[in-house]
């Protein structure tokens, strides 16, 4: 029976066998919505599988892809009735942009970047699960010459469809995953898998592509022990019969990463090293030498575009033949090639969200389009603070991107009503492993991780390193800082902060990642560990006092001149690194102020840290953070000036000893100059001034959580995402941290309000 859906290319035309072993003679490969079959010779009657030519003249649906905008598409039938819409949740892109109802990002304006170049060799890398796979598949059904035909099938209505470039479907197409060959048991093991693996995915391409080699048969090629033998000999067959191929490798760093972030102690790296150094010099004799020949001019020179997607570029060290391959990760004009762009999510979290989108005749009510607003808002806000902020250019200056498959798994999850935990499949699996590397002290240390988490960002010692060995990252690793910093921003733990050589964290996900290993580092102190969990205890308690002294304490080693830039971020990254645990924060916490007003109008509200209940504990903690600086103070003492003046070393020390003693009725009453956007101008008020409008603030963000979730738009309430709201009773506690010059810490302390509702995190 023929299959009517999908419709289009089947995942293994690139000759990569995703649901077998090994695609056999006598089982051909079909290709495109009119089922031809996969070699312009071939025809009903030549069939070599048995089954019946299939119906030519039957009618088949048809579909076209809808411009959402951003770039962002949506696959809709021709004929038929509304489709539910779905995320492309499958690396095949030839079947998430023939699948009714899938929403996709056109990366096809890419193809035309790179084909600038008629001969390229490039290596594009990015963090797992960013999507480097599907851009792959991409450019294998593009350059296809078995797809030729089918053009318009697959990329009709795309941006490639009207620029395409005159090597569209040009080429035999060889796609090899280095993830499917198994290298952690041993090196002789590694090599049959790598043998299995690799005649497996040739046998496929030479029956693929038998009436373009001469009809040779496999068997007359392949050498069942020899892989590379196998690969050398089927190179010399396409360029006997005057060919060009494009070869994508995709995870080409996989088979030593397994090995180098397997999580074992220390005291095995001996080990690991002389496994891995066997790894990486197998590799680099039996496949990355032959595709270097293969992209000259000698007897194997037939591969005219040869692109390369990893993680890390560690193959790349020494005199590996990789070194000839240009990494194109970090230039600006390639750098939206994976990832999704801020607008591009909010487009596919309202069309996916929208029940009514995929119907092209039905309205919604104004009462609809604002939930779906209010939804699509919520949403988008969490995934923000969740998945967006990475930029892979050395300045940073790109648009912020959006790591695609935790967009997907988020958006996946609430719809179908469930809580969002972190995913199975963590883009951080080898993250955990490094952080964990890292040392308590040493020329990079955990104290170096606190200040990343405290200021925000840090400075490496010269840029990001571009190559660098194996054997190098198992040896520097946890010890030497720019290489240390460096593996963080490949794996997408850091990424560019704006300014050359500057790293940040990108977002919550790895935040929590760093949390959790400042975490261990904090406890290993005597002078704070026996603190840090009394002082959790009595702040869920509903007493601040013990986590004021403790927060007070762990500032006190901060010298007067990094004070200088301290500001209220520094100060909710320290007391983001002392509540435990760590899950239980939630910075920014997303409110509805007044449902009966607009975006802009005092409509949301984001206190600065929500404390939600761990499993002993059914009460919640608001926390307003206000950081009052030397340097404000300074300025505020002058006398009714209104132009800002940097104070001296010597006079912020000597006002940073005077806070320090001086008691709160006298702080009170001390005047602070700052910013205010509001007027456009430096203003003063006092200390005491500030502590009670903050306290003012925080009493109302308490008003608006104990109504629970708002659900619809004129609702007010809890709408972060990122916390449950279950009835039941509760307790919540609100307080007003002060950080005055980084010396002393003042409080304030709401009353307790009882609840009928609990709160706990998603991410957990």
């Amino acid at each position: 029976m023929v299959p009517k859906w999908p419709l289009r290319v089947n995942a293994s035309i690139f000759c990569y066998p995703p649901f077998s072993s090994k695609i056999t003679p006598g089982h051909p490969v079909r290709l495109a919505r009119r089922f031809r079959y996969d070699t312009p010779s071939s025809s009903p009657e030549t069939a070599h599988d048995g089954l019946p030519p299939p119906n030519m003249n039957e009618s088949l649906p048809r579909v076209f892809r809808e411009s959402l905008g951003s770039d962002v598409f949506m696959t809709k039938p021709i004929v038929g009735g509304p489709v539910t819409p779905q995320l492309a949740t499958t690396q095949w892109f030839t079947s998430y942009v023939s699948w009714p109802g899938t929403l996709f990002v056109d990366k096809t304006k890419y193809i035309e970047l790179l084909d600038q170049s008629g001969v390229y060799s490039n290596m594009f890398l990015r963090p797992r699960r960013f999507g480097k796979s599907t851009f792959l598949n991409m450019l294998c059904a593009y350059y296809d010459v078995a797809t030729a035909a089918e053009f318009n099938d697959i990329f009709g209505g795309l941006y490639i469809s009207k620029n395409p470039t005159e090597f569209r479907g040009r080429h035999l197409v060889l796609k090899l995953d280095l993830s499917s060959i198994e290298t952690t048991i041993d090196i002789s093991q590694s090599r049959a898998s790598f043998n299995l693996y690799i005649n497996t995915t040739l046998d496929a391409f030479l029956y693929k592509y038998r009436s373009f080699l001469g009809g040779y048969k496999p068997g007359d090629i392949l050498y069942p022990e020899d892989g590379s033998g196998s690969l050398r000999k089927t190179l010399v067959l396409v360029k006997k019969f005057g060919h060009s191929m494009f070869v994508g490798i995709d995870e080409y760093d996989a088979p030593a990463n397994n090995v180098v972030f397997d999580g074992s102690s220390p005291e095995t790296n001996l080990i690991r090293i002389a496994k891995v150094n066997a790894i990486e010099n197998f590799f680099k004799q039996n496949l990355f030498a032959i595709f270097k020949e293969a992209v000259g001019d000698g007897p194997i020179g037939c591969v005219s575009k040869y692109l390369l997607t990893g993680v890390l570029p560690a193959f790349r060290s020494g005199m590996s033949p990789l070194t000839a391959t240009n990494i194109i990760s970090g230039s600006p004009k390639y750098h939206g090639i994976c990832g999704f762009t801020e607008k591009q999510v909010e487009t596919i979290t309202r069309a996916y969200l929208d029940q009514s989108s995929g119907d092209l005749n039905k309205d919604s009510s104004s009462q609809d389009q604002s939930s779906l607003e209010q939804d699509t808002s919520g949403t988008c806000w969490a995934m923000k603070r969740y998945y967006n902020g990475y930029s892979f250019t050395t300045l940073g200056d790109e648009e912020r991107l959006y790591n695609p498959l935790l967009v997907h798994y988020y958006l996946s999850t609430i719809k179908e009503g469930e809580v969002v935990a972190n995913p199975e499949e963590s883009p951080a699996v080898h993250t955990v492993n490094l952080l964990k590397s890292i040392a308590d002290t040493g020329r990079f240390s955990s104290g170096d991780i606190v200040d990343l988490m405290m200021t925000g960002s840090l400075l490496a010692t010269g840029s990001v390193q571009k190559e660098f060995g194996f054997i190098d990252v198992m040896q520097q690793a946890g010890k030497d800082r720019n290489a240390t910093l460096s593996l963080l921003f490949h794996l997408g733990v850091l990424t560019h902060a704006g300014k050359p050589g500057q790293l940040r964290i990108p977002n919550e996900v790895m935040k929590m990642n760093v949390l959790n290993r400042i975490h261990k580092y904090i406890c290993a102190h005597e002078h704070i560990q026996n603190k840090i969990a009394p002082a959790n205890t009595s702040l869920r308690n509903g007493s601040i006092e013990p986590f004021a002294e403790l927060l007070q304490q762990f500032l006190a080693g901060r010298t007067v001149r990094s004070l200088r830039s301290s500001n209220e971020a520094v100060l909710q990254g320290v007391v983001e690194i002392l509540l435990d645990p760590p899950r239980t924060r939630v910075p920014e916490l997303y409110l509805v102020m007044d449902g009966k007003k607009q975006k802009g109008d005092g409509r949301y509200a984001f206190p600065d840290i929500f404390v939600v209940g761990d499993d002993n504990s059914e009460s919640a903690v608001v926390l307003e953070l206000k950081d009052i600086r030397l340097s404000g103070l300074w300025n505020g003492a002058q006398g009714g000036r209104t132009k800002w003046t940097n104070p001296s070393y010597k006079e912020l020390e000597a006002l940073a000893e005077k806070v320090s003693v001086m008691n709160e009725a006298s702080m009170n009453k001390m005047r602070y100059m700052y910013w205010s956007d509001r007027d456009n101008r430096y203003t003063s008020t006092t200390v005491g001034k500030m502590r009670k409008d903050a306290l003012a603030q925080v009493k109302r963000y308490v008003k608006v959580i104990k109504k629970g979730r708002a659900e619809k738009f004129e609702d007010s309430g809890v709408r972060d995402p990122r916390v449950i709201v279950k009835r039941t009773h509760g307790t919540l506690f609100s307080f007003v941290l002060m950080a005055v010059g980084g010396r002393r810490i003042l409080y304030e302390a709401g009353n307790a309000e009882k609840t009928e509702f609990s709160y706990s995190c998603t991410l957990i």
